[in-house]
């Protein structure tokens, strides 16, 4: 493009005043200092100018301010601004406090050290168990039943039943004494051991299962029409569960009369009485304990249902 095409870059504060001058109406003149900025056509600005209001006197640019002695950075938060939210408090522990050092500013004064028991478990061996916790089973004192009382433990860890063969039954005649005693007098040994039949205490036992029972109270059961199921103490544990399985079984449910418990002085491992019957074993053989029962249930010369008084060691039904 040639130089006569270019646009004028517009007149000089001279020339524009005698320009004016010759108008045929008069206009004031501009002051010779208005040649500014403002007095130049839009167009003439180069394309890449700041905007117009980024030359006034009292437009601050952020270099300019940040030169200023008294300027705060660009960056820099206002006096009154929050602290970011990561920020710790003034008043806050220094990076390289530990924690015991800031624990022990907010602890009382009169406070136990973090690490330190309470006192209740110092006191107390580590084994020991809790306060309400139930007594062990084996805990418990052996059943008190006066003159007859008698061991029912097993003093021969070696003791093994025979082999489980058919049972044997009898029948006792001649041992039907019915006579009650009173508990402060002793009863003669029986001459059969467990004994069918003979005198016995005045209070039956209440019926079910029991850690120890004397004849001088189940012989009184077996007069009102019970079956006492005795085992040797040092029979299995699982022969006795069968047994009281086999209790548990029979039809006639709780109406079985039947009393059950360990017997110290018998040859064979199991043993079912009823009144001058007997039945022993040496496994528990349900075909025939069955028929036992089903023929001497019932049958004591008493017919006496009712619960008996006495229940020294009774475990339940």
């Amino acid at each position: 493009m040639s130089r006569w095409n270019r646009r004028p870059r517009g007149l000089t504060p001279a020339l524009l005043a005698l320009a004016l001058a010759a108008c045929s109406e008069p206009s004031a003149l501009l002051p010779v200092d208005a040649g500014t900025a403002d007095a130049a056509t839009a167009d003439a600005a180069p394309v890449d100018a700041a905007p117009a209001d980024a030359a006034r006197p009292d437009a601050r640019i952020p270099d300019v301010d940040a030169r200023r002695p008294d300027a705060a950075p660009v960056d820099a938060a206002p006096p009154d601004a929050a602290p970011p939210a990561d920020a710790a408090p003034a008043d806050a522990t220094p990076a390289d406090a530990s924690p015991a050092d800031a624990a022990a500013d907010a602890a009382p004064i009169d406070a136990a050290p973090a690490d330190a028991a309470p006192p209740e478990l110092d006191a107390a061996p580590l084994d020991a168990a809790p306060q309400d916790a139930a007594p062990k089973a084996d805990a418990a004192p052996p059943p008190n039943h006066g003159i007859d009382t008698f061991d029912y433990t097993c003093h021969d860890p070696a003791w093994r039943p025979g082999a489980c063969v058919a049972g044997v039954g009898e029948f006792n005649d001649g041992e039907g004494n019915q006579q009650h005693i009173a508990d402060d007098i002793e009863i003669p040994p029986y001459p059969l051991s467990p004994p069918s039949a003979g005198a016995h205490r005045s209070r039956w036992a209440r019926w079910g299962e029991y850690v120890s029972l004397p004849p001088q109270r189940w012989l009184h059961n077996l007069e009102h029409g019970g079956i006492a199921f005795l085992y040797h103490p040092c029979t299995p544990p699982e022969m006795v569960q069968a047994l009281r399985d086999l209790i548990h079984a029979r039809p006639e449910g709780d109406g079985l009369l039947y009393i059950l418990t360990p017997y110290a002085d018998m040859e064979h491992a199991i043993a079912v009485v009823a009144w001058e019957w007997r039945y022993q074993a040496d496994c528990v053989r349900p075909d025939e304990i069955g028929l036992f029962i089903n023929r001497f249930h019932g049958m004591g010369p008493e017919a006496v249902a009712a619960d008996g008084a006495y229940s020294e060691g009774f475990i339940g039904r």
